[in-house]
């Protein structure tokens, strides 16, 4: 029990130095007032010493509530400051590699154009069930997502929980982030996308992005992001989607393949969908290293217990002080 609470860290420690500002003003208010604290007197049948005490020394200090209030408030800091206590670390497998998936889910994506078990069904559609598969595949990587259209958003940071992230591609929908007329910000999604990976400590990173249409409506260019990402290390992978030969621009997505040492991949069914998936797997293999993983439980819920435990302690003694007081009248 004693190694156990020496054990104990603390995630937001700096949350200590809010302790003097309960005291300060519980005290500057007190001496302040004629006898608005003092009046709210605390009757606990323990407390005779105490009582006498306050009473002795003439002043407008409840002590005894004083340190009820003072106990309160320092179980709620100590909630605050995150107590945790280290549990059995446990290696993981890691690849060393962060990958960022960034997908089209314009209303573009909404079009019949693919072959999927002999049937056609939505480029959308597709792109969910293949690329939801490729990353339940994926092990060790710390995997983020990124959907755009005519407005980005950034579903998921970088985890190794790529379970989660493959649950949030195959419940998007096509033109979740459109607004009255549609768009393709792709220069805007590498954009966010880069700035995420440039943060990130490893060296190894990746970006699979996947569109069936060309650039409209971004405030930065991609191929001045592609420059961007190849001064950064970063590695993208580009893939067009779609049956006919028109909409997709595979000019500006070759050259941003080329320039960050990535590669461009044409899908116009899903079978070819699938075997590019199964091509980035094998030019991004996983590799066998292990990385220790300490993980914490947390105990904040015990702390704010004991503080809400002496909140309501003063209002239990009170109500049991009025109903024996009631009891003796009604005798």
């Amino acid at each position: 029990m004693i190694n156990s609470l020496l054990s104990i860290e603390f995630a937001w420690w700096w949350v200590i130095v809010l302790f003097p500002l309960m005291p300060i003003w519980y005290l500057y208010v007190a001496l302040n007032s004629n006898s608005e604290l003092s009046n709210q007197s605390i009757h606990l049948p323990f407390a005779a010493e105490l009582e006498q005490l306050n009473h002795n020394a003439g002043a407008n200090i409840n002590w005894l509530d004083f340190i009820f209030k003072l106990l309160a408030w320092s179980f709620l800091l100590i909630a605050l400051m995150r107590p945790q206590l280290p549990i059995d670390a446990f290696n993981t497998p890691t690849t060393g590699r962060d990958m960022f998936l960034v997908i089209d889910v314009s209303q573009s994506m909404k079009e019949r154009d693919m072959m999927l078990n002999n049937r056609r069904v939505r480029r959308m559609d597709a792109v969910k069930l293949i690329a939801s598969d490729f990353l339940r595949q994926r092990t060790g990587d710390r995997v983020g997502l990124v959907f755009f259209g005519k407005h980005i958003a950034t579903q998921a940071p970088l985890t190794y929980d790529t379970q989660t992230v493959a649950d949030f591609i195959e419940n998007v929908q096509y033109g979740d982030l459109d607004d009255q007329s549609s768009g393709t910000v792709i220069g805007d999604a590498l954009a966010t996308t880069i700035n995420k990976l440039l943060d990130a400590e490893i060296k190894n990173k990746v970006i699979i992005l996947l569109t069936d249409g060309e650039d409209y409506g971004s405030t930065r260019p991609p191929l001045e992001m592609a420059e961007i990402a190849q001064k950064s290390n970063i590695k993208i992978y580009t893939i067009g989607v779609s049956a006919y030969n028109r909409g997709v621009d595979e000019i500006t997505l070759e050259k941003i393949a080329s320039m960050t040492n990535g590669q461009y991949f044409r899908a116009r069914n899903s079978y070819e969908l699938q075997q590019i998936y199964q091509a980035i797997d094998q030019l991004e293999p996983n590799e066998n290293l292990n990385l220790q993983v300490q993980p914490k439980k947390e105990y904040f819920f015990v702390a704010l217990s004991i503080c809400l435990l002496f909140i309501l302690l003063p209002f239990i003694f009170n109500l049991t002080q009025r109903l024996q007081n009631l009891n003796q009248e009604k005798k």
